[in-house]
């Protein structure tokens, strides 16, 4: 029973730390593809920017500009609230493995 016990928690460690790469790496290149973006939106006019997306980009115009920025925006603030959750979930394993 201990060694099953102990192979979950092994595997629950892993697989958090898997899921914390994971959230960091999904958030830098959603921030990044904003940033280039707004580089290349810089650079056009608007009807430029518009074929330009058309030919480069997975989705709509108007999805590159505020759309987008509003999907990134919440994915972003939902992230931050999973994080906080999860560390104060952390926080208190813990305490609790202190108090035992």
């Amino acid at each position: 029973m201990q060694a099953t016990s102990a192979s979950r928690a092994t595997e629950i460690r892993r697989l958090h730390k898997e899921i914390w790469a994971g959230v960091r790496t999904t958030l830098h290149k959603a921030v990044r593809v904003e940033k280039l973006l707004a580089e290349q939106r810089a650079l056009m006019e608007q009807d430029e920017w518009r074929s330009w997306v058309e030919e480069n980009c997975p989705f709509a115009e108007h999805a590159a500009s505020n759309k987008l920025r509003q999907i990134l925006f919440s994915f972003t603030q939902e992230m931050g609230r999973t994080l906080i959750d999860i560390e104060a979930m952390n926080d208190e394993l813990a305490s609790r493995r202190q108090r035992k």
